[in-house]
């Protein structure tokens, strides 16, 4: 191995351990979502016991606000605490388009 060699081993590993520190972070939002999303199924399902008519308008309107708040916030946590914003994202985001 020569010095050039040597010199991009380091590099590589100095980018890997960026990523891992980067995802070690806690994402509160995340969390935040799944209570979200688990007090509106709970509210379903109750709903379903006392008033089963309006089951469908609820879920009409809460999963338009769930989806809507998921992808809001979900998004803002991951630019705040890290994991967005790199190179590769828009590439990866084209992908999946």
């Amino acid at each position: 191995m020569d010095k050039t060699d040597t010199e991009q081993i380091g590099k590589s590993l100095a980018f890997v351990r960026d990523v891992v520190q980067r995802q070690r972070k806690l994402n509160p939002v995340s969390f935040a979502l799944y209570v979200m999303w688990g007090v509106m199924l709970a509210g379903g399902m109750i709903l379903i016991d006392f008033y089963p008519g309006a089951v469908g308008l609820y879920w009409v309107i809460m999963g338009t606000v769930g989806w809507t708040a998921s992808l809001t916030f979900g998004w803002w946590g991951d630019r705040h605490y890290g994991h967005l914003g790199g190179p590769g994202d828009r590439r990866e985001t084209l992908h999946w388009v």
